[in-house]
């Protein structure tokens, strides 16, 4: 009986391996096979950019145990492989599926921070067997071990949680000696150790195991992937056997943080091994990269070694190294003799090959106008030749060559720049504005001469004639006739400008301009304003008679004056300028109500026209007063300063007089149209400000000492003789104001007397009635 069980136990092992062996055939093909929608054997597959697989897994449950007693249990969600004394944790992290076999396969993995295993479990949903293969790094350990078991597969996934080991300390080396070689702009393998770019970044690539497999028609490179920045990756390569361009990159693993790759396509040729020799390749230290088979290297020196498999092989160097904006270097020949680039190299032993490049300088000609031709990049050593136009016109502005400026030989336009350094230069333009002129009101067989500065040019009425200038310069025109007796048929020209205002010989040019001389026998209308000014009137005595005639030229126009009811004085001839305003400061010598306009007496183009009347008041008070106050504050400040009062002390002094000398500016301007009381009121208003800000504060102080002192109130027949003197004042200056007290022919000194006195008089009643108030108010109370 014991001997029954054990022969049919050895003969279901013997069925399981028979199965194992059956299977192992079909193995590459499996792997190949990475996800149910990607179809590698037909190379049928997106060369998108890498992404994760979600963190999901099919449901599955296997269980089991190989004759020689390991056990395998391991779900979704990890579990373990007990092999003798070993026990690892394994979690899945891809599932496939191989529909003509109808197969499952799980790829799963344990890394610690000093080695990894990768193990591929695969078998058919529902039956008892199962198939590992189990690699281990550090021993480089590739075993296969059959499991009879439970084997089941859900048609439903999960969520699962990778685990994470951010920091590995993994040796990374070769395992193997590889016999799988590529190269390629993605991949570059000769020899166990390479490069494979993957996104933006170059890893290191180590060969840990080769898989020829003719009968699936791929080959496979197991390799270890590492970083620059920590990473390490598990990745398995496929190499087509019936087309040497189509490599995969297969089933790829982060092993930091389980973070599955998708598959791609490489960009690379591959081959079997053949002989290996040493490329050195050197170059100007500037020069950072070259390129074999398409592969990116850089130098870490003037010259960098690489190895390179027997047969042809493409280099490549940068054509132009640019050491700044200024300066580069461009690849000549190669030290073969052989100006191709890419190079294609036939490597049968060790080979030495430079790149000699020859220094480059830019040229840089600087020009506001376009057609000038020369700048560029050119050999050190090149003699230049540059050569600008004579002149470019665009439109109604022309731009003349002048001279060329920068480390350069000229001979006129042409110029020869030596390259011993990078060089700038530039071309220095005149501009050229369009002035067209043509005349209008004459017949049109009349002829014409134009006289522009020193040239002179024929034509006829209507018809157009151009004249370049030089920007910001003036032109002298004029007109005339080849047959003088026109000119008394048609006795008035002027001349307007584009904008239809009227100017005269010389014109400044400052843009494109176009002038027309107008012929008529009547006289253009012409019509002039007027405006007086007295805001320096109490200041300075004058006043600013100014305005504008239009349309807008130079004339001479007569200022004129007159009291009311006499008759019109010229005060002054005065010029107007080009754009036809005029001004006329004048001191006035009549007092009462002026009357002021200008007058243009016409000339040969141009009609008589008179301004409007403007009326002023002219007040001898006011101005008498307005020059007491700015005596009085000058003769004060005078006398502080000789006694060396503190400054501080005559500012404040004398502010509030500077107030009331303001708000005699202020005011008089509109007072003085109330004739003949408007200077009156001025004065008074003037001084009751001084009196508020001067005196009231100390008579109010004394008035307030006066009572408690001699417990009785201030009379108020104090304002008497202060309110006769402001009556008689007022009175005198009324009359002076209507020129009444010519007849009586007093000193001109009465004039000041009075007005000083309405003055102090008024100062005198403000500073005097409110303390007088106080005082009886206080008085009563005492």
């Amino acid at each position: 009986m014991k001997l029954t069980k054990q022969l049919g136990c050895n003969i279901g092992y013997l069925m399981l391996i028979i199965f194992l062996l059956s299977t192992s055939m079909i193995l590459p093909s499996i792997l190949i096979t990475a996800h149910s929608t990607i179809d590698l054997t037909s190379g049928n597959i997106s060369n998108s950019s890498p992404t994760s697989y979600a963190n999901r897994m099919i449901m599955f449950n296997v269980t089991g145990e190989s004759y020689r007693y390991e056990r395998i249990s391991v779900t979704q969600n990890g579990g373990t492989l007990e092999a003798g004394n070993l026990r690892i944790q394994l979690m899945p992290w891809k599932h496939i599926y191989w529909i003509e076999k109808n197969m499952d396969g799980f790829f799963l993995a344990n890394v610690t921070k000093t080695n990894f295993y990768i193990a591929f479990l695969y078998f058919s949903n529902g039956s008892n067997r199962a198939d590992m293969i189990l690699f281990e790094y550090s021993s480089a350990l590739y075993k296969r071990i059959p499991f009879v078991g439970t084997c089941i597969v859900k048609n439903s996934s999960t969520v699962v949680n990778r685990p994470i080991t951010p920091v590995l300390m993994l040796k990374p080396e070769p395992k193997v000696e590889n016999k799988l070689f590529a190269t390629g702009p993605e991949l570059y393998l000769v020899g166990d150790v390479g490069y494979l770019k993957l996104n933006s970044s170059t890893l290191n690539l180590y060969a840990i195991r080769n898989t020829l497999n003719p009968s699936s028609g791929w080959n496979e490179l197991w390799a270890v992937l590492t970083g620059q920045s920590g990473e390490y990756y598990f990745s398995i390569i496929y190499m087509n056997m019936q087309s040497t361009d189509k490599v995969i990159l297969g089933h790829t693993l982060r092993l930091n943080d389980f973070y599955v790759i998708e598959q791609k396509i490489i960009e690379a040729e591959w081959r079997m091994k053949q002989n290996v020799y040493t490329l050195t390749i050197s170059a100007p230290r500037e020069v950072k990269n070259f390129w074999i088979d398409g592969f990116q290297f850089q130098f870490r020196d003037s010259s960098s070694t690489v190895l390179i498999d027997e047969g042809n092989h493409s280099l490549h160097i940068t054509e132009n190294q640019t050491e700044s904006q200024k300066v580069r270097l461009r690849f000549s020949r190669w030290s073969c003799g052989s100006t191709s680039n890419p190079l294609i190299l036939s490597i049968k032993s060790p080979t030495t090959i430079s790149a000699e490049f020859t220094k480059e300088y830019f040229l840089k000609v600087n020009s506001t106008i376009p057609g000038v031709s020369g700048e560029g990049w050119y050999p050190e050593g090149t003699e230049v030749h540059v050569k600008a136009p004579t002149s470019v016109e665009s439109g109604n502005v022309k731009y003349v060559f002048e001279s060329w400026i920068g480390e350069i030989k000229t001979e006129g336009r042409n110029a020869t720049v030596f390259m011993d350094a990078p060089k700038s230069i530039t071309v220095k333009w005149s501009t050229f504005f369009r002035v067209n002129l043509t005349a209008e009101g004459l017949p049109e067989n009349i002829d014409l001469k134009y006289n522009l500065d020193n040239l002179t040019v024929q034509s006829h009425p209507y018809q157009t004639v151009c004249h370049w200038v030089k920007e910001k310069s003036y032109l002298n025109f004029s007109l005339s006739f080849k047959d003088e007796s026109v000119k008394t048929q048609y006795p008035t020209i002027y001349w307007t400008d584009s904008k239809g205002n009227e100017v005269k010989s010389p014109k400044l040019i400052t843009a494109p301009e176009k002038l027309t001389a107008k012929f008529t026998t009547q006289k253009q209308i012409t019509n002039m304003t007027c405006r007086v000014s007295l805001s320096s009137l109490l200041d300075t005595g004058m006043l600013t008679v100014e305005g504008k005639i239009a349309p807008p030229f130079k004339a001479k126009v007569a200022i004129e004056c007159r009291a009311l009811g006499d008759s019109w004085k010229v005060l002054k001839m005065v010029e107007t300028d080009q754009a036809g305003n005029y001004r006329f400061d004048w001191i006035p010598d009549t007092m009462g109500i002026l009357q002021i306009r200008a007058r243009f007496s016409g000339d040969a183009s141009h009609s008589e026209c008179i301004s409007n009347i403007k009326e002023v008041a002219i007040s001898s008070s006011m101005l008498k007063f307005r020059r007491l106050a700015t005596a009085f504050n000058s003769s004060t400040s005078t006398f502080y300063e000789e006694i060396g009062a503190p400054n501080e002390f005559r500012k404040n002094f004398l502010t509030p007089l500077n107030y009331g000398i303001d708000f005699l500016n202020m005011i008089y301007p509109h007072f003085s149209e109330i004739w003949p009381l408007g200077s009156i009121i001025a004065i008074v208003s003037s001084s009751t400000v001084l009196g508020l800000l001067y005196i009231l504060p100390l008579t109010t102080i004394l008035a307030i000492l006066f009572t408690i002192t001699f417990k009785k109130s201030i009379s108020g027949k104090v304002l008497t003789p202060f309110g006769i003197i402001w009556g008689v004042s007022f009175c005198y200056l009324l009359l002076e104001d209507l020129n009444a007290m010519q007849l009586l022919q007093l000193p001109a000194s009465t004039d000041m007397i009075f007005t000083a006195s309405l003055a102090v008089s008024t100062i005198g009643i403000i500073a005097a009635a409110p303390p007088i108030v106080i005082s009886g108010m206080l008085a009563k109370r005492l």
